[in-house]
């Protein structure tokens, strides 16, 4: 141990091997708290290790006694870095997103900007001067690319096209088409000949209603954008039901039914919604309410009464619907009742966790995990139980 003391401060790649593994471990500690290192911490470490390695290898090169060996390999260090160079600034700059703290809603966020082929900014929690929340919680497209819109230097007026927002878990809360009417009558009427975005689906998400399946492609229609849109089918292209996350097989998929490529980022998968409605549409809705880290949010329960039965059972009162109802009008509002027990996990302020407690609880915004078990019961038992009162 005392030797590897002695040679520690001694040699620069030993050293920079050490921040590295702290650096990462450091990464995935963060990851697990939900919690990211700033844009910052990223460069500066960055230039760390690539100075640390590259000096490292210098200083061992030149440790080297045979003059000859040691002369070649100071030539061959010498010609690799003049090749690398511009390859690291290449991808320094292009990899770089500007940041800024801004407040918007009323909140603190950190903003990165990546304005490469199109322009997208893209809003995290703000924490600290370190580190920021790792879940994108608004994202908006401001379509072409090559500006910063927060900076905006010289004042000019940049349009959104659209704007997401996820809630804490990185699910789509919403998506709203904000083009201003300008550019809404500046958009061409919709072209007969449909725009493949086999090879973009992972740049951007598309979606809108499917209009025509054949063998060969879906095609589908975003009213919004005022556009059609094309998938060619092959056999690396997978398919899930956006509301149960099961495989949808390409046979299933009929025009009418809803297409998101949203999901294709998170689980290499496209998400299909049918138009179906009434008990057929309530058992996927109830389905979705079992999932734990859904990539696809169709359904958010608002609760409209809660009976406190003992300390060790309450039956709460919710309603649900779809929450993309513009391709499903009047897929039906449903009402059901749900178990808490001392089995559900709790969080609300204050530690008020308790079944008795939950008498005052507000109900307007919750969320619920219902025990996929249970669901066929005529009260399922919830696992997971959140007030809009809680943490």
């Amino acid at each position: 141990m005392e030797k590897i003391k002695k040679y520690i401060p001694k040699i620069i790649l030993l050293d920079t091997i050490i921040y590295t593994l702290i650096i990462v471990t450091l990464y995935f500690i963060l990851s697990s708290f939900k919690l990211m290192f700033r844009e910052w911490i990223y460069i500066v470490s960055a230039i760390i290790i690539i100075g640390g390695f590259v000096a490292g290898i210098i200083q061992l090169v030149l440790k080297i006694k045979e003059n000859v060996l040691r002369n070649v390999l100071i030539g061959i260090v010498i010609i690799l870095l003049l090749l690398s160079t511009p390859a690291i600034f290449f991808l320094g700059a292009f990899s770089y997103m500007p940041e800024h703290i801004v407040r918007k809603d009323g909140k603190n966020y950190v903003a990165y900007v990546n304005g490469f082929l199109r322009t997208y900014v893209s809003y995290y929690d703000y924490k600290n001067i370190f580190v920021v929340g790792n879940q994108k919680r608004i994202e908006e497209d401001y379509g072409k690319g090559g500006f910063d819109p927060i900076e905006n230097k010289f004042g000019n007026k940049y349009d959104v096209e659209t704007t997401t927002y996820y809630d804490e878990n990185g699910n789509v809360v919403s998506r709203e088409n904000t083009k201003s009417d300008n550019q809404i009558q500046g958009t061409a009427e919709i072209n007969n000949i449909p725009e493949n975005i086999t090879n973009n689906i992972e740049e951007k998400s598309y979606n809108g209603i499917i209009t025509n399946i054949d063998s060969n492609s879906i095609v589908f229609e975003n009213k919004l954008d005022n556009k059609i849109y094309s998938i060619d089918v092959n056999s690396s292209l997978n398919f899930i039901n956006g509301r149960t996350n099961e495989k949808v097989y390409y046979d299933e998929m009929k025009i009418g039914y809803y297409i998101d490529t949203y999901t294709y980022k998170k689980s290499k998968a496209i998400s299909i919604l049918s138009n179906i409605k009434g008990e057929a549409l309530r058992k996927e809705l109830i389905k979705n309410l079992t999932l734990e880290g859904s990539p696809y949010l169709t359904v958010s329960p608002i609760g409209t009464n809660i009976e406190i039965i003992n300390s060790n059972k309450a039956i709460l009162t919710i309603t649900f619907e779809d929450l993309l109802p513009d391709y499903n009008v009047d897929g039906g509002k449903f009402e059901m009742k749900v178990e808490i027990n001392p089995n559900t996990v709790i969080e609300r302020k204050s530690g008020r966790n308790k079944i008795e407690q939950l008498k005052n609880a507000d109900l307007s915004i919750i969320k619920i995990r219902l025990d996929k078990n249970t669901i066929n019961n005529e009260i399922p038992i919830a696992t997971y139980f959140m007030s809009s009162d809680g943490n």
